[in-house]
């Protein structure tokens, strides 16, 4: 029996619908408002993505290589680029699908600015371009080196920008674009200014990029990984918690590309961490943050 203080079931009106395919939506109607709250389980990586033209930046090693070697084995075609040529070609030989190597430097803007040519000669389009190359450079805030930090802006934010230069041309209506940020944009990190500073502004140039792209219905994922077993995180000499290996991380991050997620942040328990301290800035700052700082 309904109490006084029930809705009466013309106001308020509960469905539970199930789907196999993608987890099951809980569905809350009440008069005109409609609340849609939607549980999926981790997808398949690279199954539920039709046969695409994927680009990754930054392949030749870490989260960028297994990346590439997942979506290669899904039947995806992967245009793989990074500095180094032979590391491209040893990818390229080591994978079960289609890689094709193509050797840039995102520093270097003469090779950019022929960057979309060299990208026609391999393929009339892109369905997704994923721009995960990336530089780490510590800083002594006593001794500020600043060609360290214009180095790493270099690589991380401008390099990022002039890759968008290049794929845009070939992106297709339904099409998205990738961007590899960092969870030290969340809290600020002892030593991190370069990397943290250059992380938060590729991902606010990504988010006015979404805003510009809708009319052409491009969509845009930010993925926010947390440590990872790479050559960069490896330069590290303080204890990275929730470490993963490059395999998930790629598994991860083609989970949410599949799902066209506007973020992607994992391992959970390490953003829902540093959510907690970002919005407690005071025991970041005063704790945990020097804690580490100080045994960087």
């Amino acid at each position: 029996m309904a109490s006084e203080h029930s809705p009466p079931e013309s106001i308020l009106n509960f469905t539970r619908e199930s789907r196999r395919h993608d987890g099951f939506d809980m569905v809350w109607r009440q008069n005109v408002h409609l609340f849609t709250f939607t549980v999926q389980p981790e997808a398949t990586p690279g199954y539920r993505l039709k046969t695409q033209t994927i680009w990754v930046t930054g392949a030749s090693s870490g989260i960028g290589r297994e990346l590439a070697l997942q979506l290669a084995a899904a039947g995806h075609t992967v245009i793989a680029s990074a500095r180094t040529l032979a590391a491209l070609e040893t990818l390229a030989a080591e994978a079960s699908g289609t890689v094709l190597p193509l050797a840039i430097d995102v520093t270097d803007e003469a090779q950019m600015a022929a960057l979309e040519t060299r990208l026609r000669a391999l393929t009339d389009k892109l369905d997704i371009c994923v721009v995960n190359a990336g530089s780490c450079e510590y800083l002594d805030v006593d001794d500020l080196d600043i060609e360290k930090l214009q180095l790493v802006f270099e690589v991380n934010t401008i390099g990022a920008a002039r890759t968008v230069k290049a794929a845009l041309p070939l992106m297709h209506a339904g099409a998205q674009l990738i961007a590899v940020s960092s969870m030290s944009t969340l809290v600020p990190f002892g030593r991190a200014q370069a990397y943290g500073s250059s992380k938060a502004a590729l991902e606010y140039f990504f988010r006015c990029c979404e805003i510009d792209l809708k009319r052409r219905d491009i969509a845009v994922t930010i993925v926010r990984p947390g440590f990872v077993d790479t050559p960069l995180t490896q330069r590290n000499q303080f204890k990275m918690p929730f470490l993963i290996e490059p395999p998930e991380a790629a598994r991860r991050m083609i989970a949410g590309i599949e799902s066209r997620r506007r973020l992607v942040a994992f391992p959970r328990r390490l953003n829902w961490l540093l959510m907690v301290f970002r919005y407690t800035p005071f025991l970041w700052s005063r704790w945990l943050g020097p804690r580490m700082a100080g045994s960087a």
